[in-house]
């Protein structure tokens, strides 16, 4: 008998600490599709913004924008890929999409710093001058949502597969303790 506890007892705390691990690697899943999802919306609203900033021919409203992008948007997005940055950090397999964000995003800003949002007598706002910036502006910053959409499709996938494997783990290992278990009475009792 004492046996028989022993092993339902080591089993117990097998299995508790094997469940907490599982729950650890299901919420980190998520936690990386919330972060993906943030980068995604946040990159959305800079793109809907710099495309609304191309069609404005009002300066007043033009610098509303700027402002906006450059004390808000902006540095949002970059605190959500720093953000994403860390939960792949030990993911070299899916850092790299991590890494074309930024790389996306630093072009985009790249292009902000020539002026070309800006509306004034250096940047004339002829029709096919706007068309081509808002061709540019969609090339540079469609990416990034499209990679922040994987990345969190991926964390999704992830959580999924860990749970379905701990969930078959943690049912054969109750089986074999239980066949242990009995075994052992089986023994005792023979």
């Amino acid at each position: 008998v004492p046996a028989v506890l022993t092993i339902a007892g080591v089993g117990s705390v097998g299995l508790h600490r094997m469940s907490q691990r599982t729950d650890e690697l299901y919420d980190h899943g998520l936690a990386v599709s919330q972060h993906s999802s943030a980068v995604t919306a946040a990159s959305l609203t800079i793109h809907e913004t710099a495309l609304y900033q191309v069609a404005v021919s009002d300066r007043r409203l033009n610098d509303q924008l700027t402002s906006e992008l450059d004390l808000i948007l902006i540095p949002e997005l970059q605190r959500d890929i720093a953000v994403l940055r860390t939960d792949y950090a030990n993911r070299p397999d899916q850092g790299h999409l991590v890494n074309e964000i930024s790389q996306d995003l630093q072009a985009y800003l790249d292009l902000r710093d020539t002026g070309a949002y800006e509306d004034d007598q250096a940047h004339p706002s002829d029709v096919a001058a706007r068309t081509a910036l808002a061709q540019r502006t969609d090339d540079l910053l469609e990416p990034i949502a499209d990679a922040a959409k994987e990345l969190g499709e991926q964390g999704l996938r992830d959580s999924a597969a860990v749970e379905a494997r701990s969930d078959r783990t943690y049912t054969h290992t109750r089986l074999m303790l239980l066949g242990a278990a009995l075994s052992v009475l089986l023994i005792g009792l023979g």
